[in-house]
């Protein structure tokens, strides 16, 4: 992503911490049963081969959790005096841009999650914004508070 000689950044906004935290639980319920696997294996095998099970386990879940945390956090939409930039990271290796031109934006959406959005650790949900062409949409999803995000977008697009 390279920015125009006129071009300033306005906002960067990464994801909501919440559904990062559901993603932690249901990689540590998936880990559960290996856990509970060595633990009944516990009469048959020796004490080192146990440990060393458990330190396996162990590992191989900090990196995934590691790995998971680096993809969530890189993702980020840049809002500029110009353009809506959503960089969204599938792999360590790569990488989707997806813009908008401000002059182009249609319309702006925003979705929040269900019915406990008015709580602080809920108020995330999706900013889709819409362009003329309807392949160059902006979808930002696990936004925090899109309705400010959307409000923000459509005051700078006044400007």
């Amino acid at each position: 992503m390279k920015l125009s000689s006129d071009e300033k950044v306005l906002l960067v906004v990464y994801h909501h911490y919440a559904p990062f935290v559901f993603y932690i639980l249901q990689t540590l319920a998936v880990s559960f049963p290996f856990y509970l696997g060595v633990y009944f294996l516990h009469p048959v095998l020796p004490l080192r081969y146990i440990i060393y099970s458990y330190l396996a386990i162990s590992i191989i879940l900090l990196f995934v959790i590691i790995y998971m945390a680096l993809i969530y956090w890189l993702d980020k939409l840049i809002i500029t005096n110009k353009r809506v930039i959503f960089v969204d990271w599938k792999y360590l290796t790569v990488k989707v841009e997806s813009e908008a031109n401000l002059c182009d934006i249609q319309d702006i959406i925003s979705v929040e999650n269900g019915m406990l959005s008015f709580l602080p650790f809920f108020q995330y949900g999706k900013l889709i914004v819409k362009t003329s062409a309807h392949t160059d949409n902006v979808v930002f999803p696990q936004a925090p508070r899109p309705n400010i995000l959307k409000k923000f977008v459509t005051r700078i697009m006044n400007l």
